[in-house]
């Protein structure tokens, strides 16, 4: 009686979900992701209707609780995707990004959240679904998707933020940084960094016995974990830094303002993540860098802006933190180990290649001047599109200047020219989409 009534409740909830996708499949969505998001998800759940006589009886309770705990809420990305809620202009550019390094088969969904903050998920319906009922062999087949959605969430106030959106750079790089873990953060790696590196300095540095090592076990896997959350959010620092150019410094310092806990470390669902500063820090040395292979000497950023950068920094309350028993041996692996910050940096030029931003004083000088301070769209010069990078880092340049340079500050006044900004750098990065697209299809045609 029960295996009876549990199976009509899968046909009558399965159905109740097919009624809602075709619901979903008439709205308007900007980028044509969005419908195929949908139609794995009807050929999912169709082929799950089409196959549950298949599926043995004793799962029937489980299959009814994946249904409506864990898969029914994939929908919501795309139902808050429409192109009502999105910031709809920057999404072809990301999507072209995304496409040109890790190929076709990431499908990215944007969308706004009300928490306020950016994240990234990545998942598809099929995927919870094989590691629960792993052998159900006969639909298994009709149930494996290829292809792997990937969501990024943004603060649902912020929709027509332009300048805050740098920080989906930083999201994307967390697809490298899975990429990282998966080619050297391995468990072999973890086995042998702790015997071979982090045993011997305890025994060097702390005069622990031998005998003793195994009441340091724990802390060594502490180590390890301090390690990975500094590479966990500082790659995608770095990844979203090449892409877009300094820009995600900026943004990074302007969180940093009201983020009263930027110089600890926060632990967090078993991670550790790195203090934000030294986020920054991390971020301010390679814009050095890039600075020093610029050619331009005719313009910078404020120098105001650079002196308060240079002044926030001087504090190293965040590197002091690290002198902490635990969270050194975390640093000197970070700093100075196999798989260090330099390593970081050398892998993440390496997987994206032709898509780092490089810095033009020039060209910003240009767009700031000729075109953001006279309300004109930045994203051309000379007929030629800019990349999204020079879009973002010049609209972080002119705030910056702009809130520096004026002092005592007209809100109104500044919120309303704050709206303007965003509306030319939405356009501009609509317009290079476009012509990009025109230049790729027609010029060589």
């Amino acid at each position: 009686m029960k295996d009876r009534f549990l199976k009509i409740e899968i046909f009558r909830v399965l159905s109740k979900i097919q009624h809602y996708i075709k619901k979903l499949e008439a709205k308007e969505y900007y980028s044509k992701n969005n419908i195929v998001c949908l139609n794995i998800h009807k050929q999912f759940i169709n082929a799950l209707y089409d196959n549950v006589n298949e599926i043995k009886p004793k799962f029937y309770e489980q299959l009814l609780r994946y249904i409506n705990y864990e898969y029914i809420q994939q929908l919501r990305y795309i139902q808050r995707s429409q192109t009502k809620e999105v910031p709809w202009s920057i999404i072809p550019n990301f999507e072209k990004i995304i496409n040109n390094l890790l190929g076709d088969n990431y499908i990215f969904i944007l969308r706004p959240q009300w928490k306020w903050n950016y994240k990234i998920i990545t998942e598809h319906p099929s995927t919870s679904f094989n590691k629960i009922f792993y052998d159900l062999t006969k639909c298994k087949d009709k149930l494996r998707i290829e292809e792997e959605t990937l969501v990024i969430s943004f603060p649902v106030i912020e929709k027509t933020n332009f300048l805050f959106h740098t920080i989906i750079g930083h999201e994307i790089g967390h697809l490298f940084q899975k990429i990282y873990f998966k080619k050297f953060l391995t468990k072999e790696w973890e086995k042998e960094t702790i015997n071979k590196y982090l045993l011997l300095k305890l025994i060097r540095d702390e005069f622990v016995n031998v005998e003793q090592i195994d009441h340091y076990s724990d802390k060594l896997e502490h180590i390890i974990s301090i390690y990975k959350g500094l590479v966990k959010e500082i790659l995608p620092d770095i990844i979203g830094y090449f892409l877009l150019g300094p820009s995600m410094l900026f943004a990074l310092y302007f969180f940093a303002k009201w983020n009263i806990d930027n110089v600890k470390p926060l632990p967090k669902r078993g991670n550790h993540y790195p203090p934000l500063k030294y986020r920054i820090r991390v971020l301010y040395d390679l814009f050095k860098e890039s600075c020093k292979e610029n050619q331009s000497k005719d313009f910078s950023l404020p120098e105001d802006f650079l002196v308060e950068i240079e002044d926030y920094l001087s504090d190293d309350a965040d590197i002091l933190i690290f002198r902490a028993f635990i969270y050194n041996y975390a640093y000197q692996l970070f700093t100075k180990y196999e798989y260090n910050i330099q390593h970081i940096i050398n892998f993440s030029k390496e997987m994206l290649g032709d898509e780092i931003y490089r810095l033009d004083y020039g060209k910003l000088k240009y767009l700031i001047n000729e075109r953001i301070k006279k309300q004109i769209p930045p994203n051309e010069i000379d007929g030629n599109p800019v990349r999204l990078g020079d879009i973002f880092v010049s609209g972080w340049m002119y705030f910056y200047e702009k809130l520096i340079k004026e002092g005592e500050v007209d809100i109104e006044r500044f919120i309303k020219e704050q709206i303007i900004l965003d509306r030319l750098l939405l356009k501009a990065s609509n317009l290079i989409y476009i012509h990009s697209y025109y230049l790729e299809k027609h010029v060589d045609a």
